[in-house]
């Protein structure tokens, strides 16, 4: 198998986070080979070489390893590429990591089966962040486990983390906890939400027990009046 070795540019859409790839600005990451020859279920390393200039901006620039082959013949051809992202950051001692949870939306009250959560990780930072978020639903005899995603967020971005619990059987004040924590720096933010949780059920027995001491007081009340009489 021959696999061809290519150095592109990356960029992340802002709505989807969808990648691009695209010719690069600057050639500062050169494979030192064009391809490489892989015999069958062996392996080989491909070698790079990075070279910035002294008077490169203080900024991140990304670029992706990109290593493909084509299989098959005329009639059925494809092809079969994968990349490795590399984040090369040009450090004058200005690095800013900066982030926070912004857009959360969070039920106050619930009523259904499930609960859904969802908020955004803002990175306001120069360089890209390595987050993992968590998101845990308890209460005082009950809880989730701790739900982790692994996620990167690029400078001047926000990337949305959403997911959905199922809801505890009893009634009840629960407490959302959720956040993340930087992976380079180890600072965590988190935060707490409380939903109060009415299952179906419990309005229907609540109905039914109301119904029920209406009837028990209305009959009470008729044995009162016989009685007076």
């Amino acid at each position: 198998m021959e696999v061809r070795l290519q150095v592109m540019q990356f960029s992340v859409g802002e709505t989807h986070n969808d990648i691009t790839f695209e010719k690069p600005k600057y050639d500062w990451v050169q494979a030192r080979a064009g391809s490489l020859l892989l015999e069958p279920n062996k392996s080989k390393t491909a070698d790079y070489k990075i070279t910035v200039p002294t008077n490169a901006a203080e900024k991140e620039y990304y670029y992706a390893l990109l290593a493909s082959t084509t299989t098959g013949d005329q009639v059925a051809k494809k092809t079969v590429q994968v990349a490795s992202l590399l984040y090369l950051y040009v450090d004058g001692g200005n690095a800013q990591y900066k982030s926070s949870v912004t857009n959360t939306r969070i039920p106050t009250i619930s009523f259904a089966t499930t609960i859904p959560y969802a908020f955004a990780i803002r990175n306001s930072g120069n360089i890209h962040l390595q987050a993992s978020s968590s998101a845990q639903l308890h209460g005082w005899t009950w809880g989730t486990e701790d739900v982790h995603t692994n996620t990167i967020v690029m400078p001047e971005r926000s990337r949305d983390v959403k997911g959905v619990f199922t809801a505890p059987f009893s009634p009840g004040i629960y407490t959302l906890t959720y956040g993340y924590t930087d992976e380079v720096t180890g600072k965590s933010t988190i935060l707490t939400s409380p939903i109060i949780y009415i299952p179906l059920w419990s309005i229907a027995v609540a109905v039914l027990l109301s119904l029920t001491g209406l009837w028990l007081w209305q009959r009470y009340q008729g044995r009162r009046i016989k009685s007076d009489q």
